[in-house]
């Protein structure tokens, strides 16, 4: 599945769904049924052999605004569907990046890189 709207790009080989549009505030869900997820991040500092790992997350939550010239967008990696089983969160600039992320056989592997 591709999503790309307001300038954000994903591909994903999991359904992504909006389950927020406020205004200019969207929030995405990604389900991806407690599986491990390794984080790979284009140019990531040289002191990270390769990846970050994160256990048993349930859904990606991705939040954004469509706001001109706004391309701050937050991803969250849950336990849950709430925002308060956030494992983690972090801010990324979306603009001319990719994420993607993709299904295998023991894990998942999301990547953030160039378009």
């Amino acid at each position: 599945m591709i999503y790309n709207k307001d300038n954000i790009c994903i591909k994903s080989d999991f359904d992504i769904r909006t389950i927020r549009e406020e205004d200019n505030d969207i929030d995405i869900i990604i389900p991806i049924n407690n599986r491990t997820l390794n984080l790979y991040i284009k140019d990531i500092p040289s002191y990270i052999s390769s990846r970050l790992q994160f256990q048993m997350i349930k859904n990606i939550i991705i939040r954004f605004n469509r706001s001109e010239n706004n391309n701050i967008c937050t991803v969250h990696l849950l336990r849950n569907i709430d925002l308060q089983s956030a494992v983690m969160n972090f801010e990324m600039d979306y603009n001319e990046k990719v994420i993607s992320i993709e299904d295998k056989e023991y894990y998942i592997d999301m990547k953030i890189g160039d378009r």
